[in-house]
């Protein structure tokens, strides 16, 4: 629904995808210079069309937004499973041109913890596709409960959709296992987690390994 004219216009949305939310827009200057600001009320977001099976939610939250014809950002927090009572803290600007949304900034964070920052591309298209590089510090898994790793800081990158390649760098600590240092790089598919190569430090060498393990409840491994 919308009120108003050229000048003003109040926009009131349903949105469908990639989540279900509602979004309550005021816009301004329609004609010679469009701007626009309001808030998203996020009833549900599923991780699961990126990643299956979702590591989190699905997501609900609410996120404060402005833009013009081509730039965005948006602010606010972001609850669900596996996500701690205070949220998911969300920080980020976005641009959109030719088919294809730019984000230069997306800031994820845990209220004293884990800070995640991501930047790059994803094609809107039948088969969209994402091209990611990212940077953690004070990163814990799960979020909730008892952690069983922790990484003081590290990198990744990504580009596919559902099934994408990934380069990962960083320093790690499992609990209850020796801490550890290095590099990964593969792909991951609808039916596997493929490492194609690996160089660790751990245990007071180097370790060089690759290898395949199966996303199926057999969790087989090679």
């Amino acid at each position: 629904a919308a009120v108003g004219d050229l000048d003003r216009l109040q926009v009131e949305a349903r949105i469908a995808r990639p989540g279900m939310a509602t979004a309550s827009l005021e816009l301004s200057n329609l004609v010679s210079d469009l701007q626009w600001r309001g808030e998203v009320a996020i009833e549900r977001l599923d991780l699961a069309q990126w990643v299956d099976p979702a590591p989190l939610g699905p997501l609900h939250g609410s996120l404060a937004v402005h833009g013009d014809r081509y730039r965005y950002a948006a602010t606010g927090l972001l609850h669900g499973a596996g996500v701690p009572a205070s949220g998911v803290q969300v920080r980020g600007t976005a641009s959109y041109a030719d088919r294809l949304v730019t984000f230069p900034e997306l800031r994820l964070a845990v209220e004293g913890g884990t800070v995640m920052l991501l930047q790059g591309t994803m094609s809107v298209a039948a088969e969209p596709a994402y091209d990611v590089a990212g940077q953690w510090t004070d990163f814990r898994w799960p979020l909730t409960g008892q952690a069983v790793l922790h990484s003081a800081r590290g990198t990744l990158q990504a580009r596919g959709w559902q099934q994408f390649a990934y380069e990962l760098e960083g320093e790690f600590s499992p609990v209850g296992a020796p801490s550890f240092s290095g590099s990964a790089s593969g792909r991951f598919t609808t039916t596997q987690m493929i490492v194609e190569q690996s160089a660790w430090k751990a245990y007071g060498g180097d370790i060089v390994a690759s290898g395949m393990l199966t996303r199926d409840e057999l969790r087989a491994w090679t």
